[in-house]
């Protein structure tokens, strides 16, 4: 079966969407492993449990920081901040590990303000995305169905409706996310002033 991935944006300090559409990336953390080009799975666990002063959440990031980087160019991944999903893209190019999101703040915090509740994040794993929003009323009501259930930051959707929908009616296979998403969506433009997307 084609693979759907679903990224979340952040959490109730800090929302990550607007950033994601104007870059047209999606971003990960705990960008602290460095770089995992070429690494293998146990490589992977080794950086991320070395991680000096690390969260205990990101003991667990091995797995999803590999789908992440082995994600194929041309699949579907779905944003979604919470249980809302904000936009709906395809992988468009290959992992990056990039020093500009050292320290990525909440969309919101304008002035970057260290404040305790609401540090910055490390979210140096990348990879580029077109994003689209959903216009096809059908196409809306599936993935917001679809994407409910985890609090990983990155795996694939499991949601066999939402799979269905996809390859039975659209001819989704893993490979034509853009040409799925041009039937049922229009490219962003970038966010409004709300920090919703806009075509």
């Amino acid at each position: 079966m084609a693979a759907i991935w679903r990224i979340g944006a952040g959490d109730k300090d800090k929302d990550l969407v607007p950033l994601m559409l104007e870059k047209g990336l999606m971003l990960i953390g705990p960008g602290d492993t460095d770089d995992i080009t070429g690494l293998n799975r146990a490589a992977i666990k080794d950086k991320v449990n070395n991680i000096p002063n690390g969260n205990p959440r990101d003991k667990s990031s091995a797995g999803y920081l590999l789908g992440f980087r082995d994600a194929k160019n041309g699949e579907i991944v779905v944003l979604r901040l919470g249980s809302v999903c904000f936009a709906v893209g395809v992988i468009i190019g290959d992992y990056k590990w990039s020093d500009e999101f050292k320290k990525v703040y909440s969309y919101w915090n304008k002035e970057k303000i260290y404040r305790q509740n609401d540090p910055p994040w490390d979210l140096q794993h990348t990879r580029k995305v077109e994003w689209f929003i959903l216009k096809d009323a059908e196409a809306l009501c599936y993935f917001r169905r679809g994407i409910y259930g985890g609090q990983q930051r990155f795996c694939q959707v499991q949601d066999s409706e939402l799979k269905n929908y996809l390859e039975e009616k659209l001819g989704y296979n893993g490979t034509n996310g853009r040409e799925v998403l041009e039937k049922i969506g229009d490219r962003t433009q970038g966010v409004n002033k709300y920090g919703f997307p806009i075509s």
